[in-house]
């Protein structure tokens, strides 16, 4: 239904919008050329188009694809959760006169760009991929940790305190 295109379209405009915020917020860990490319996803982003993000990842396919990933899963999920109808299937910012909880969806947008954005940052600073700073944070027991194990522990750990402010029922451990 609309609140499942809601959440779609939602992890549609999240990562380029992670890259505008990566290449503003740790502009010194990116070439010219890529920050410029960020600030102009800003543009794209906000349209729905998504392929802006295409270049950022293919330079480090591994610790950048899985932060695009879960910062549209966040986006997604808080989408879903905040019961967020979009009944156009395209279109960005451009069709949220349409959209039902309209605030919310942009709030659940920004929350996923902007945790992206930190994870990007934070892989560029310190040359290392971001999800496994986030397994050995998390203490996650994997040598190396396969995508399908450890994103559904990082994305639970992120939701469940935001779940359980919006929602005061219990959620199960395991997802």
């Amino acid at each position: 239904g609309t609140n499942f295109m809601a959440a779609v379209s939602a992890a549609c405009i999240v990562p380029p919008l992670i890259t505008t915020f990566a290449v503003i917020v740790g502009k010194k860990y990116f070439s010219q050329e890529d920050h410029d490319a960020g600030v102009v996803n800003l543009i794209l982003g906000c349209t729905h188009i998504t392929e802006g993000a295409i270049p950022f990842m293919t330079k480090n396919i591994w610790p950048v694809m899985p932060i695009m990933m879960l910062g549209s899963s966040i986006a997604s999920i808080l989408t879903i959760m905040f019961n967020v109808h979009d009944p156009a299937p395209h279109g960005g910012f451009l069709v949220l006169p349409v959209v039902e909880n309209g605030p919310l969806w942009v709030l659940a947008i920004l929350i996923g760009a902007v945790v992206g954005g930190i994870l990007f940052v934070a892989f560029k600073k310190y040359k290392t991929p971001a999800i496994s700073t986030l397994v050995r944070f998390m203490k996650i027991n994997h040598p190396i940790p396969a995508p399908e194990l450890v994103v559904p522990k990082i994305i639970s750990a992120l939701i469940r305190p935001l779940h359980a402010l919006a929602h005061p029922v219990r959620i199960p451990e395991r997802i």
